[in-house]
């Protein structure tokens, strides 16, 4: 067997490894899942300390946002489909300005520099970002994959909750059903720390 051989099968069986990973976790952990996520109940048992903060450091949290529909993304650097998944987010921001919606940039732990000099990269600017410093957000929503992005009606509470990256026809229209979903929610999250 030649090396460029012996080269090529091992390239090729790095390559069905990851590719057997990624399947294995398709089947293990649907990529999109409605409503699975804590609401009320895991946000008003989490620590008083939990704390979050907008990129300028002043505080953030839910009773901000009660009265319009939340669009909460986690994101990083390190993701592959981070640049388009908030360059997507701030068409959104822009496109429902009109019709309280936020669109919650959270960002998991990292630095500061690194998470701002990423976004100047992108010319993302219209976007709430948040930094969640010890990753509190995606915890507390059950947080499993990369991207997550959970949608909110008016009175906060989760109408759908997705583990993967989301096309802007599917962004519109979660975000559409949450807008709709405000009416009939009996539970609120009043007085809750949240980005």
């Amino acid at each position: 067997m030649t090396s460029a051989t012996r080269n090529t099968l091992i390239v090729l069986g790095i390559i069905l490894l990851v590719v057997g990973y990624f399947a294995f976790q398709a089947i293990m952990h649907p990529a999109t899942v409605t409503n699975e996520s804590p609401a009320a109940a895991a946000f008003a048992h989490s620590s008083s300390t939990d704390t979050f903060t907008d990129f300028s450091g002043n505080p953030a949290n839910l009773d901000q946002h009660l009265g319009t529909v939340i669009v909460a993304h986690a994101w990083a650097s390190w993701v592959p489909t981070s640049p388009q998944s908030l360059q997507d987010l701030q068409r959104l921001q822009t496109e429902f300005e009109t019709q309280s919606v936020t669109v919650l940039a959270i960002n998991r732990g990292e630095p500061l520099r690194t998470a701002r000099s990423f976004l100047d990269s992108l010319n993302i600017t219209t976007l709430r970002l948040i930094a969640d410093d010890d990753d509190q957000y995606f915890t507390n929503v059950g947080g499993r994959t990369m991207p997550e992005t959970i949608f909110y009606d008016q009175n906060g509470e989760i109408v759908h909750h997705a583990r993967t990256m989301l096309t802007m026809p599917e962004l519109r229209m979660y975000t559409r059903q949450a807008i709709a979903a405000t009416e009939g929610n009996n539970e609120t999250l009043d007085n809750i720390e949240f980005p």
